[in-house]
Order: C-alpha cells, then sequence, then structure tokens
C-alpha cells in the first residue's frame, strides 16, 4: 500500500467576476482506453467518484474514490489501481476578480 501527503496547493485564480465561495457537488467517471483519458487500449477501464461539500462561505471539503484496473493481454503488465483521496481547502475573496485557493489533501492508494 502506498501513502502520501499532498503537499500544500496554494494559488491565486484569476476570475471574470466575483466568486461566491466554494461549491457542494458530486461526480461519477467512467474512465477507459487509458488512465485519465491517456491513450490505450479497450482492455483499461475504471471509475471514479469524486465531490466536495461547502462547510461556510470559505471552507469545504471533498474526495474521490476510485478503481482502474489494466489487462496486459496484449503483452504489457496486468495492473489494478484502488485509491482514495481527501482533502480540505479555503477558497478567500482578494478583490471582485482575484480569488485565493488554498487547500491541502491525503491520497491513499494500492496497485496489484
Amino acid at each position: 500500500m502506498t501513502k502520501s501527503i499532498t503537499a500544500l496547493l496554494l494559488g491565486t485564480f484569476l476570475a471574470t467576476g466575483a466568486y461566491a465561495g466554494p461549491s457542494t457537488f458530486a461526480e461519477l467517471a467512467y474512465i477507459t482506453g487509458g488512465e485519465n483519458g491517456q491513450g490505450g487500449s479497450d482492455d483499461e477501464d475504471g471509475f471514479e467518484v469524486a465531490g466536495a461539500v461547502k462547510l461556510t462561505d470559505i471552507w469545504y471539503v471533498g474526495g474521490a474514490l476510485g478503481s482502474y484496473d489494466r489487462d496486459g493481454a496484449s503483452g504489457g503488465d496486468n495492473f489494478e489501481n484502488d485509491y482514495l483521496n481527501l482533502a480540505a481547502g479555503a477558497v478567500i475573496g482578494l478583490t471582485d476578480k482575484t480569488d485565493f485557493i488554498g487547500e491541502i489533501g491525503l491520497w491513499v492508494g494500492e496497485q496489484d
């Protein structure tokens, strides 16, 4: 099992208008033809469920849960990658068109 801590990611993003802070969302993704859509055979596929929950006007928590498989029938390696990504962050408006976004996360995964 591999564990890593995602480095503190700080950034300033320019927007075309004022940002209302973090939002709540959920999404389901199906991956085919290569991890993250980066090419590969049809024997490669997986899924990911991701989302975030707004806690306050500034703070949010979120994460992703996924699994990806590759069948190496064409001479490549077989593997299965299962992972969990948890994150927490803040969105702070600096001006009407500039927001500061800071996030820290934990990635836990296993590859067989």
